[in-house]
């Protein structure tokens, strides 16, 4: 039922034209023919886990791609391509092997072969360009067909693909050196020359990591259902997760975005979340923007609940003295950790977001915005819910 409650509110909180389609392309390439590039089926697992979450956003189109070679992925890109009308909004998805060549991102092919540090620059640009698709292109044919907003989030600055550069020291993909045109929005999974972890767990096979998912993948799984969430503020969000997941274990990676959209477009919604790894003690985080107090302020007069027993209630009752909001705590017979924020349906939901927000910042590992459960009015709770 809360889930029903929640794609209904999606629907009713969505900026799409109600003429304009929703498509998507999701490719995942893991079982790469050389065996050093091939990434023990996170990608494969990322691809099924966005086509999923995608599919349940009412009206979106999704086709999904597993383990083409250059030739087979072109041949299906042509078809995506084909069935963009005017107007369509269009999300494409890629995880697996990338790579910065000659100013453009390169998204491997299965195909693909590794990079030698001995390549002259011809040899490097036929390794590549015979293996891989522009993404620079991509958006050229995007934008070409008519797409009013195109959404690409890459999950590809992996290690293994070619060995350190001056000027790229990591291997990793770059920002495209000219900007995108209008209408197009870009989330990759680490910055420029980092690069993008497949799990969280040492050595080379991730067989500790019980996570089916890629790090970054696994934090915006969750953002893909929660209603009324713009896709920057779920840039801004799974940086914040994804960054603090790799610091757990001493690796630099912040996503990184690219924005020309012309407006706040709500493209898939999502939940709230940060990495499923127990919370620590963090160093006080800044002061919240005044302007994020106007939102959190309309939650003045709203019955905000915690949990006593919860391991995270420190973390919890920090967050909400931040916010300046007054709360109440309630006993409970457990020990989880919250992982939900729960409000009733007449609560302003604005600023609901902002204190998850602020509550995400300061450690809190949660997992949803959800419809309140209770049969009572004017309530936010900070909880735990099984089945996240």
């Amino acid at each position: 039922m809360r889930y029903i409650l929640a794609v209904l509110t999606m629907l009713i909180l969505s900026e799409f034209d109600a003429v304009a389609a929703k498509r998507a392309i999701v490719i995942g390439v893991d079982n790469y023919e050389q065996p050093g590039l091939r990434l023990f089926g996170k990608t494969v697992n990322d691809a099924e886990s966005v086509t999923k979450a995608l599919s349940d956003v009412d009206g979106f189109y999704v086709q999904t791609e597993i383990d083409k070679n250059l030739d087979q992925l072109s041949a299906a890109l042509d078809n995506f391509y084909n069935t963009i009308e005017q107007g369509d909004q269009v999300v494409f998805y890629f995880s697996g092997h990338g790579s910065e060549f000659e100013g453009d991102n390169w998204l491997l092919t299965v195909d693909a072969v590794p990079l030698a540090g001995n390549m002259g620059t011809e040899q490097k640009r036929l390794a590549i360009t015979s293996h891989a698709v522009s993404l620079r292109r991509v958006i050229q044919q995007l934008q070409a067909r008519g797409a009013e907003t195109a959404v690409l989030i890459i999950d590809a600055c992996r290690n293994g693909i070619e060995p350190p550069a001056k000027g790229n020291p990591t291997g990793g993909l770059s920002q495209l050196v000219t900007n995108p045109p209008t209408g197009v929005f870009i989330l990759y999974a680490a910055a420029a020359g980092q690069t993008a972890l497949a799990c969280l767990s040492p050595g080379p096979d991730c067989s500790g990591d019980p996570s089916p998912n890629s790090v970054f993948t696994r934090e915006l799984l969750p953002f893909l259902e929660t209603p009324g969430l713009t896709i920057v503020e779920i840039g801004e969000l799974v940086k914040a997760a994804v960054e603090k997941a790799a610091d757990s274990v001493g690796h630099p990676q912040r996503p990184s975005s690219v924005n020309e959209l012309s407006s706040m477009v709500p493209i898939p919604m999502f939940r709230v979340g940060t990495s499923p790894i127990a919370p620590v003690e963090i160093p006080p985080v800044p002061q919240v923007p005044s302007a994020d107090l106007i939102a959190l302020a309309a939650l003045a007069n709203t019955d905000i609940l915690y949990f006593e027993r919860s391991s995270d209630m420190g973390l919890v009752r920090a967050s909400l003295d931040q916010a300046q909001l007054d709360s109440r705590i309630a006993s409970a017979d457990y020990d989880w950790p919250s992982n939900v924020i729960s409000c009733t349906s007449d609560v302003d939901f604005q600023g609901v977001k902002e204190l998850a927000k602020v509550l995400v910042n300061n450690g809190v590992v949660l997992r949803a915005i959800a419809p309140q459960i209770h049969d009572v009015v004017n309530r936010v709770t900070i909880e735990n819910y099984a089945e996240y």
